[in-house]
């Protein structure tokens, strides 16, 4: 789940640390039409060279576009009071500020 309201390539800049083409291309993949990300929103990852998990994969494909639905009738404030609980905010706000990267090899 996505803690604050950001674009796709900034996203994929906090989340990887080294570009792949095949990481980036199985990324695009699983979140299609992904320009602007929104708080709340849930993003799909997974590793590329696994032809096992394309059921599970296409599971959450689905639920984060019903969670893409409903977000398009919230406001930025509704989204993350919705969608993060009070406690976590904080920290949300200081784990977005100083996101964590995940290196490629780790797909």
């Amino acid at each position: 789940m996505v803690p604050k309201s950001t674009s796709a390539e900034e996203l994929r800049t906090q989340l990887f640390s080294a570009y792949s083409p095949t990481v980036f291309q199985k990324f695009k993949e699983l979140n299609p039409n992904l320009d602007q990300v929104k708080a709340g929103q849930l993003i799909v990852l997974s590793d590329p060279g696994n032809r096992q998990c394309t059921r599970e994969d296409a599971t959450l494909m689905s639920a984060a576009e019903q969670v893409n639905q409903v977000l398009a009738s919230l406001t930025p404030e509704d989204r993350v009071a919705q969608y993060i609980p009070r406690g976590e905010r904080a920290c949300s706000r200081r784990a977005a500020e100083q996101p964590q990267k995940l290196s490629s090899s780790s797909f």
